[in-house]
């Protein structure tokens, strides 16, 4: 990687983290849903090729087909099974067919894992996750 690319990524990077704080304090200065951060909570797992999610909030549950519920908490239920498709379209909250490190994050998940996850699967460089390059990748239900 050359130096400018590198210096490239870092302040796209840095972007990203300023935007992110932005609309947090924008979210909570106008007011929110309760636990809009908790809803997806996505991580990433380079090792094993996985993104987990922890599916703990009714929005979620509302827009995906529930195999089977556990762990009954506060009329807040956990599905046992959920696909891709449905995870990347929790994720992709502009509906624009692509997921960036500010959607990624506005849901709970890290910039670190978000960074990993582009480093194997962002096929074009764009420092997006499309709905093709999200397909690759495993998705698990942390319980």
């Amino acid at each position: 990687m050359n130096h400018h690319h590198a210096v490239n990524v870092l302040i796209n990077m840095l972007l990203a983290a300023t935007l992110l704080l932005f609309s947090l304090t924008l979210t909570q200065a106008c007011g929110s849903k309760p636990n809009v951060i908790e809803q997806v909570a996505p991580t990433y797992d380079d090792k094993k090729n996985v993104v987990g999610v922890r599916v703990r909030h009714p929005r979620f549950r509302r827009g995906v087909a529930v195999e089977q519920e556990i762990g009954e908490e506060d009329g807040l239920t956990t599905p046992s099974w959920i696909s891709n498709t449905e995870v990347f379209a929790e994720l992709d909250l502009d509906l624009d067919g692509e997921v960036s490190v500010i959607e990624w994050s506005l849901e709970g998940g890290s910039v670190g894992d978000f960074w990993a996850l582009l480093t194997r699967h962002d096929n074009n460089a764009d420092e997006l996750i499309s709905k093709d390059e999200f397909a690759q990748v495993q998705v698990r239900i942390h319980l």
